[in-house]
């Protein structure tokens, strides 16, 4: 796992090798296999997101959760009293535009796994109207791009120049605070960690 930094227009950070190739193909054909199911998770409709735990994709939460605290500790750290994690499929058709924000202050860390072969990775904005320094992070199959949450970490992402399905995973550190929403999500919490 390489990691790359980069201040402009604020602090984030890319990752190569985040999965080797094996795992990467694995992933994709996980996938390939949920997005042929999408009638059952429709959102927003261009849209399906999916949570990822023990007990829906085991073989998924067992490659990237150890990868991601890794991550996490070689750019930040884990309070495991505190904080956990998440992890959520991403697949995405062409068309879809997510509006430029902010994240909830619960997330404290957020990583964007690149599994699709083509897109573009988030695009991240000096303030909340897009005018200013602009940023696109590189597309990295297998790798992705993050940042530790700040006030001023505006951002967006999108599938306007795609002409194929977009395949993500958003793997996030977040302050344990509404325990009911939790469950409803993410119902394995306690196994998270």
């Amino acid at each position: 796992m390489t990691i790359n930094f980069f201040t402009t227009p604020w602090n984030y950070f890319t990752v190569t090798d985040f999965l080797n190739k094996e795992e990467l193909l694995y992933i994709r054909k996980e996938l390939d296999d949920l997005a042929s199911y999408e009638e059952y998770y429709k959102e927003e409709g261009l849209r399906l997101n999916y949570p990822i735990n023990l007990s829906n994709r085991k073989g998924i939460w067992n490659i990237v959760t150890p990868k991601f605290i890794e991550l996490c500790n070689k750019v930040d750290n884990i309070d495991e009293k505190k904080e956990h994690i998440t992890a959520e499929v991403s697949i995405i058709k062409p068309g879809f535009n997510y509006a430029i924000h902010n994240d909830r202050f619960t997330k404290t860390f957020s990583f964007v796994l690149h599994i699709s072969e083509n897109g573009h990775g988030t695009r991240l904005y000096e303030n909340v109207e897009g005018t200013g320094t602009q940023s696109t992070m590189e597309w990295i199959p297998g790798g992705g791009g993050g940042f530790i949450r700040q006030e001023h970490h505006y951002h967006s992402f999108d599938t306007l120049e795609d002409t194929s399905l977009r395949y993500t995973l958003l793997l996030t550190k977040r302050i344990i605070e509404d325990q009911q929403y939790q469950a409803r999500t993410f119902p394995d919490l306690k196994l998270l960690i």
